[in-house]
């Protein structure tokens, strides 16, 4: 006890460590400004996350309330929709209230006039005087000649023929009320009956998920003989507003189509009642102005399958719209209707060569410079023939003059002779003037292709040549198609030459195999050589003489190559395509189709193969390419 007290007190406080120079104590200061540190940066990131939130939620919000109102408009549009359909429907109903109203007081007035005719005795004795049908006869008559002068006739008999038409005119309407009301009745029910089956028809389409269209419509307007009055009323109706809108598109073009069609066969019973005082260029002046305006009406351009329907339909020949051309009517048309009579000559001429070049054989085509000058005996005959029949089924179809059908054969080759060297002439004065104009000199290429464009022969340039306009053109032209019938002349002999060596190596191979013969012993024809004149070796009378197997065999070397030609991506044609359609490869442009493009967009397209598709599909893609 005492030692502790002796203990001076100033040791521990000497010895004592001062607070802020304590490491424990710098140790706890820096933990506290660190975790200080931390928390404010906690604080910011919460504020800035607490920001972006509001922001997205402001977002969202103003996203959802857009939605919203664009959902308020389209309901507000059907409600106003339906509204006006109401409203609509009022006034349908009251406008029905109303017809019925002044249907009541028409019947009513009628009882009253009936009972008036009843109680007149002097109609009563004119009735047992006079038949019914009498009567009918001369009112119609009586309307009929209008414009006539009347006969004179004494006083009396006009005052009885005065009261006897008036009288007759009230017998007339009140007899046939009865009839009237009954056929009113029955073109109601008809038209009931379309509106019930349509219906049927759209819920059919509907629930199998298909759209309807108009041969749809057809079909069932032909299964139950609908008349286009009967399709008008029903678009009277309220159930028509109904519908969408494709749907009455539909039934509207097809009543424009009934229309047109009685329209059109009324104005062919008017032809064949006034035919002696219509002549065959009036009538086709007459046909196409209607098409024309039919077209316009409908709010479509006329077309060259329009004027090619027209034609066929009538059997009109190439002769027959070029002396069209040539008549005063023909300038009155617009220029589109010009254009495209003047391409279906064209065509049409350049069809009949075609044809020609396919009867006559290929050795009778090419010989000797003075053969091509007349042509063969048994092309002219079958030509005249085929012609003469066409000209003959028009005379019968529109009762012509025995002159117009009792046409020589002679003549009528004659006319086709001298209107194809016409249009040659006509053409190759176009072409000179459009070099003209440009200021161009015209060329051989220019010729070639004209030759080519219009698949001229040698025979036909060297016909042309001995005509008095050829004279007409200049020098230079002159040359050029002299040059050209050289060139062709050549071309025709090596041609010639190598259809009678091919013909050779048929032959020789057919007689050393006989009848054990084989497609592949005709692997020859697939080299390139022999293939370029293969298909022009079966247009001659050499294909002709061979027996069907080899023929079979020639053909399948030919489709075989041709079919290969569609397999490759980028398509190249070694051959006209109506070889193609001809042997299957393509199916042929159906009639109302001007392109294969159009035809590739169509219903009728999917009714096709796989691999016919394919096929058209690139064929579409390199006519675009040419283009």
């Amino acid at each position: 006890m005492n030692i502790q007290d002796n203990i001076p007190q100033n040791i521990s406080s000497e010895n004592e460590i001062p607070l802020t120079s304590n490491p424990l104590y710098k140790l706890i200061e820096i933990q506290a400004n660190r975790f200080e540190e931390f928390g404010n940066r906690i604080k910011l990131q919460l504020q800035t996350l607490y920001q972006e939130f509001n922001k997205q939620r402001d977002e969202t919000l103003k996203n959802n309330l857009i939605e919203f109102e664009k959902i308020g408009k389209i309901y507000q549009k059907q409600i106003e929709y339906q509204s006006e359909l109401i409203d609509n429907l009022i006034i349908r109903i009251e406008n029905l209230e109303i017809r019925s109203n002044k249907k009541d007081q028409d019947v009513r007035n009628l009882q009253e006039d009936f009972n008036n005719f009843l109680k007149s005795n002097v109609l009563l004795n004119q009735i047992e005087d006079v038949g019914i049908k009498d009567e009918s006869t001369y009112c119609e008559d009586n309307f009929e000649n209008e414009n006539l002068k009347p006969s004179k006739l004494s006083h009396e008999e006009s005052v009885n023929n005065d009261n006897f038409s008036s009288c007759f005119a009230s017998n007339y309407n009140l007899s046939s009320s009865s009839q009237i009301n009954s056929l009113d009745q029955e073109n109601q029910e008809k038209v009931s009956k379309f509106e019930r089956q349509f219906q049927q028809l759209v819920l059919q389409k509907e629930t199998l998920g298909i759209k309807i269209r108009l041969n749809h419509i057809k079909s069932l307007v032909n299964k139950d003989s609908f008349t286009s009055a009967d399709l008008i009323q029903y678009t009277k109706k309220s159930n028509f507003k109904l519908l969408n809108d494709e749907n009455k598109r539909l039934v509207n073009l097809l009543i424009k189509e009934m229309l047109l069609k009685e329209d059109i066969i009324t104005n062919e019973q008017i032809y064949v009642e006034n035919q002696e005082t219509v002549s065959k260029l009036e009538w086709i002046h007459i046909q196409i102005q209607q098409m024309i305006t039919q077209k316009e009406i409908l709010g479509y351009k006329i077309r060259l399958k329009h004027i090619k329907a027209f034609v066929n339909k009538n059997f009109f020949t190439s002769a027959d719209l070029i002396q069209y051309t040539k008549a005063s009517n023909f300038n009155l048309l617009n220029t589109r209707a010009k254009r495209l009579i003047n391409l279906l000559i064209n065509e049409m001429s350049s069809n009949k060569n075609n044809t020609t070049k396919l009867k006559q054989p290929h050795t009778q085509i090419i010989t000797k410079e003075n053969e091509n000058l007349e042509p063969s005996k048994t092309t002219n005959d079958e030509s005249d023939e085929s012609e003469y029949g066409l000209f003959s089924c028009f005379a019968k179809y529109y009762n012509f003059s025995s002159s117009s059908s009792q046409i020589n054969s002679f003549d009528q080759e004659n006319q086709e002779t001298d209107s194809k060297l016409e249009l040659i002439h006509f053409k190759l004065q176009q072409i000179a003037t459009q070099k003209e104009t440009l200021g161009i000199k015209i060329k051989f290429k220019h010729i070639s292709t004209f030759v080519k464009y219009n698949s001229l022969t040698s025979a036909d340039l060297i016909q042309y040549t001995k005509t008095s306009n050829f004279n007409l053109l200049n020098e230079r032209i002159k040359i050029l198609i002299n040059r050209h019938i050289r060139k062709m002349s050549s071309e025709d002999e090596v041609i010639t030459t190598n259809l009678e060596k091919l013909h050779a190596q048929i032959n020789a191979e057919s007689k050393i195999k006989g009848e054990s013969i084989k497609r592949r012993d005709f692997n020859f024809l697939y080299r390139t050589s022999n293939f370029k004149i293969l298909i022009p070796y079966t247009k001659t009378q050499y294909f002709d003489s061979l027996s069907i197997k080899i023929k079979n065999f020639v053909n399948i070397i030919i489709y075989d190559v041709l079919k290969k030609e569609f397999i490759v991506q980028n398509l190249k044609l070694s051959q006209n395509l109506e070889e193609y359609t001809k042997r299957g490869l393509i199916p042929p442009l159906p009639a109302g189709y001007d392109s294969y493009a159009e035809y590739e967009n169509s219903i009728m397209f999917c009714s096709l193969s796989k691999k016919q598709k394919s096929r058209v599909s690139k064929l579409v893609k390199f006519q675009k390419q040419e283009k």
